[in-house]
């Protein structure tokens, strides 16, 4: 019932925007939501969706915060810099009243993805030890995003969609079951974090994460 008033809903937004306003409109609150997920939950191919759809009506931003692995410390604190820069952009912007739509999101937790990299370890030396504390430091800094969808599938149906990926540098399905074993109970940081069982059809999941983003954004 609730898709079906999104719908709706989402229609007659539609035929004001194009008959009357003909412009975009500015939120009256903005709003930052991000899609997490493992490898082949289908996390970029949604938030290329919604940023289309949203678009059309909306004053709409999408933000990529995902950060390589990496054990080289200029590397990565050049990401994390990048990554606390382009969060706090993605707020600035939702305070204007845009929607902001993350391709991931960071975490907190030590060694997961998009979290930091470098473990506690009070026998290391003192560089080792201000490169800890100032990764801290910075992941702390980031705010939540208001909203976090984490999309879900089970590992066979990740490495099925990995195979039929047409990209150059894709993951080996040997890096996909040690990145699903790692990431598994990966966090995000988030005011609220919605589990989404990505196993549905891509059509089905769209709408369903459409749905709650227009509910939670009028809700605010």
């Amino acid at each position: 019932m609730k898709l079906q008033i999104y719908i709706v809903i989402n229609f007659i937004i539609r035929l004001i925007n194009r008959f009357f306003l003909k412009k975009k409109k500015m939120l009256t609150y903005g709003y930052v939501i991000a899609i997490c997920g493992l490898d082949g939950s289908g996390k970029s191919s949604l938030v290329s969706a919604l940023g289309e759809s949203y678009s059309r009506h909306f004053c709409t931003k999408v933000f990529h915060l995902g950060r390589p692995a990496s054990n080289a410390f200029t590397f990565i604190f050049n990401q994390i810099v990048a990554i606390y820069s382009q969060a706090n952009k993605a707020h600035r912007l939702s305070q204007k009243g845009y929607l902001v739509i993350c391709d991931r999101y960071p975490g907190l937790a030590i060694g997961k993805m998009d979290s930091p990299r470098i473990p506690f370890n009070r026998s290391r030396g003192r560089l080792y030890q201000s490169c800890y504390i100032l990764e801290q430091k910075l992941y702390k800094l980031i705010k939540p995003a208001n909203l976090i969808f984490q999309l879900s599938v089970p590992l066979n149906v990740a490495i099925d969609r990995n195979n039929k990926r047409e990209k150059a540098d894709k993951e080996t399905e040997d890096e996909l079951r040690e990145r699903f074993l790692l990431n598994s109970d990966a966090k995000f940081l988030a005011e609220d974090c919605i589990g989404v069982d990505a196993t549905a059809s891509f059509k089905e999941v769209l709408l369903q994460v459409s749905n709650k983003v227009w509910l939670s954004g009028n809700g605010k």
